[in-house]
């Protein structure tokens, strides 16, 4: 408070207790005027001492003019004033202090709360260790069981192929060249699963690349005369849409191989697979003799074309079949 607002605080001070002190009634309105003192003095941030160092000179003045005998008496009426006077530093006290204890209660119900965060973070970190913990267990028993179902099928292969070169007729020859061509085909997701560090899914155009070597190899394909052109988009297929795609893709290409290019002369394949959203779509495209006009898809009895239609089947897609120039083969499917 500045010396001109204390100066005209000290004036107001003695005015107000003089008129109480001579007041024989003792009027509350003087008493009111002390406590809208009091508040003023707060607002004005007028120290309590200094307020009461007011009260006491006031005090002293007034009872110069009294006798001896009036001190008490006057005392203890002006040590009513001052009461009210003080009553809002009181409240304001009382209202710091209700300030303070809410303060250390919200301080001390956050350290709980934080002590509680902290032992559900160390509970959660042991959950989550131990849920890792099971996962890599899980991981390593599955990338087993691929490593012996891929080994387990090499194992067929390999005794198909032993029975081949056994064999003499060419028509049970080629017969047992597709059965492994169909065990490779299934033998390769697995071994790429196993490989992989994702146990679930498959990369398209990797296994697809590896299929096709396979093939060609397989069936003894000179590739400066028949060329196999590919174009696959970049994307995963979980295995139950892998496995079936695979097979297709070998039936496919092993009809080509063996069909469309009579004495092996030149030629090109197309394989293409597309994804668009959702939606696969599995074409493949040579440019060989094609089929006759009077072949009948719906007719046909074959064990490749039968695979093909149930295969399509059970990833819930469709097979459209288109003939001359050369032969066109399209399956289309949604993934989930």
């Amino acid at each position: 408070m500045e010396n001109n607002q204390f100066s005209e605080f000290n004036q107001k001070y003695k005015k107000a207790l003089n008129e109480y002190l001579n007041d024989n009634i003792e009027s509350e309105s003087h008493l009111l005027s002390g406590y809208q003192l009091g508040r003023n003095s707060v607002a004005d941030n007028l120290g309590i001492l200094s307020v009461v160092a007011i009260h006491h000179d006031s005090l002293i003045e007034y009872l110069e003019n009294f006798k001896k005998d009036k001190y008490s008496e006057i005392t203890d009426k002006a040590s009513i004033f001052l009461q009210e006077v003080l009553a809002p530093y009181q409240m304001v006290a009382k209202d710091f202090q209700n300030a303070i204890t809410l303060i250390n209660k919200n301080i001390l119900n956050f350290s709980h709360r934080i002590q509680d965060l902290q032992e559900r973070e160390a509970q959660l970190k042991v959950l989550m260790a131990k849920q890792e913990a099971s996962l890599k267990e899980k991981e390593s028993l599955l990338k087993e069981v691929y490593h012996r179902v891929k080994n387990n099928l090499q194992v067929v292969t390999s005794l198909i192929n032993l029975q081949v070169e056994t064999i003499k007729d060419l028509s049970a020859k080629h017969i047992l060249i597709e059965s492994e061509t169909r065990v490779k085909s299934m033998a390769l997701i697995h071994e790429m699963l196993y490989q992989s560090e994702n146990l679930s899914k498959i990369e398209m155009p990797k296994y697809m690349n590896g299929l096709l070597n396979y093939l060609i190899e397989a069936y003894s394909i000179d590739i400066n005369k028949i060329k196999v052109i590919t174009d696959v988009d970049q994307f995963d297929l979980t295995i139950d849409y892998a496995i079936p795609c695979g097979l297709i893709l070998n039936e496919l290409i092993s009809n080509a191989i063996k069909y469309a290019f009579p004495n092996k002369n030149q030629g090109r394949i197309f394989v293409s697979l597309k994804k668009i959203k959702n939606d696969i779509t599995l074409t493949v495209t040579d440019d060989g003799i094609g089929l006759k006009e009077t072949f009948d898809i719906d007719t046909v009895n074959t064990l490749g074309l039968r695979l093909i239609d149930n295969l399509s089947k059970q990833i819930s897609g469709t097979m459209t079949l288109k003939k001359q120039p050369g032969t066109n083969f399209i399956i289309s499917f949604k993934i989930e």
